[in-house]
């Protein structure tokens, strides 16, 4: 609901699904996987005070009070207004956004006017929640499906990785920790982490540092596979069963001779085919980058699965030989994950 240093607001949709009816979140933070699928029996911990505050306040505030609060504008203070603690700091994450701490000055890109009306409409996700403050350790260990998002190990701000009590956090602790949650454990993490084996999952582009956030499941779990699995959803929530994406080819009669070439060639060349959608998956991914880029191709896996991929996709598109649909419509659209 409210913008928070690490949040998980353009990941949350590449992660797998919660394979169980209760879904624990021991370093709570903005808690966009507990959001995701808020219906669950959900349980958000955190040892920041801050956070727990915040959470508490939405949970009773009504879309009233949320929408009731100052439209704070560029460059304007929480400080002149007559705030309850939990408004001010629920504003002091919004003006800032990306914070660790609520700030009190209204930042560039900050936006809370559309902020308020957002929180307002999803207020009904969490009133079943439970919300406590305290540390990962204590959580009883349920079965669940335990997103744990902790801090970073070798990321971050200056005093980012401390617990509660303000000492660094013992990384090999937590990874033995994260391997003996009964239930389904997906641990977040960037690549340079070691203590735990984690997979690549995406490059991100901070305002100052490029990492690659990583992925540990200890069931298995597999990015590189699930791209390429029908029933996906993980980009970003694009491939859904009958949904057209920006990959849709449309093959329409009376195309013209170089639309026909095209479509000649994919059906011959099943690796043309495979070629034309890992340009295609380039764009989707929203990177420029060439299907060439060893660390990109390393990443998703292309090479491994790219002839099943583009096999599969040309079986889906069914060419004549003629080089036209068979459909009697005007145009047959090929779908991804149908």
């Amino acid at each position: 609901m409210f913008s928070y240093y690490g949040s998980k607001s353009k990941l949350v949709d590449l992660y797998p699904a919660p394979k169980h009816g209760k879904v624990i979140e021991p370093f709570a933070g903005s808690a966009r996987y507990a959001l995701k699928y808020f219906d669950r029996d959900v349980l958000i911990v955190d040892a920041y005070d801050v956070v727990i505050k915040i959470w508490q306040y939405l949970q009773l505030a009504s879309e009233k009070d949320i929408l009731g609060l100052p439209d704070l504008t560029y460059k304007q203070s929480t400080a002149d207004y007559n705030l309850s603690e939990g408004e001010r700091l629920l504003l002091g994450f919004l003006v800032a956004r990306g914070s660790r701490r609520p700030a009190k000055v209204v930042q560039k890109f900050s936006s809370v006017a559309q902020d308020k009306i957002r929180i307002a409409k999803d207020l009904y996700k969490i009133r079943h929640w439970k919300i406590q403050q305290g540390d990962y350790k204590d959580i009883p260990n349920d079965e669940a499906t335990w997103f744990i998002d902790p801090p970073y190990q070798n990321v971050g701000k200056a005093g980012y990785n401390v617990n509660e009590r303000g000492k660094a956090i013992d990384f090999p602790a937590l990874g033995e920790w994260c391997k003996s949650r009964n239930g389904q454990a997906i641990v977040c993490e960037v690549t340079t982490a070691d203590w735990l084996p984690f997979e690549p999952l995406k490059k991100q582009h901070g305002q100052k540092l490029f990492s690659t956030e990583a992925i540990w499941c200890n069931d298995n779990w597999s990015y590189q596979q699930q791209l390429f699995t029908p029933s996906n959803t993980a980009w970003s929530g694009l491939v859904e069963s009958g949904r057209t994406l920006p990959a849709v080819v449309n093959f329409q009669k009376g195309m013209s001779q170089r639309k026909a070439a095209h479509a000649n060639r994919w059906k011959d060349s099943v690796m043309d085919e495979t070629d034309r959608m890992q340009e295609q998956f380039c764009f989707i991914y929203g990177e420029p980058v060439s299907r060439h880029d060893p660390d990109w191709l390393t990443s998703f896996g292309l090479f491994a699965k790219g002839w099943e991929y583009g096999k599969a996709f040309q079986q889906s598109v069914q060419l004549t030989d003629g080089g036209h649909a068979e459909s009697d419509s005007e145009s047959t659209s090929a779908t991804i994950g149908n």
